[in-house]
């Protein structure tokens, strides 16, 4: 059949061809279709960089994460049980990846906060 399309600055509008209110009767609200879009921290991250905002988690999201790259990289389940030496490659994904604060860092590896304190010594004047 022939449709008629709702065309704006030359473009077809998204609403010509979407079922807006069936694809939203799938989430209870906003932060529901957020949370299931990016069921990860790690697709998160990915997202907010692409986007150009800042990455923050949530002390759980954070904790998930450091022990599934624990476990991805290092085979390992829990991240506090890694060797010293791969516990900060992970701080410093933490870090620079996930924006994680020194005292987030310390906690979540388990690591001596003058360590962490050496690694990223500007964290601590922000």
């Amino acid at each position: 059949p022939i449709h008629s399309y709702r065309v704006l600055d030359g473009r077809i509008l998204p609403t010509s061809y979407l079922d807006y209110r069936l694809g939203e009767s799938f989430f209870r609200d906003a932060h529901h279709y957020f949370s299931l879009l990016t069921r990860n921290a790690e697709s998160y991250s990915e997202v907010a960089k692409r986007l150009g905002d800042r990455v923050v988690l949530t002390e759980e999201e954070m904790y998930q994460t450091v022990n599934r790259i624990a476990k991805r990289d290092y085979n390992l389940n829990l991240a506090t049980r890694l060797p010293p030496k791969a516990k900060i490659e992970i701080a410093k994904k933490m870090h620079f990846d996930y924006n994680a604060s020194n005292s987030q860092i310390q906690r979540l590896l388990k690591l001596d906060m003058n360590l962490v304190r050496e690694l990223f010594p500007l964290q601590e004047r922000q």
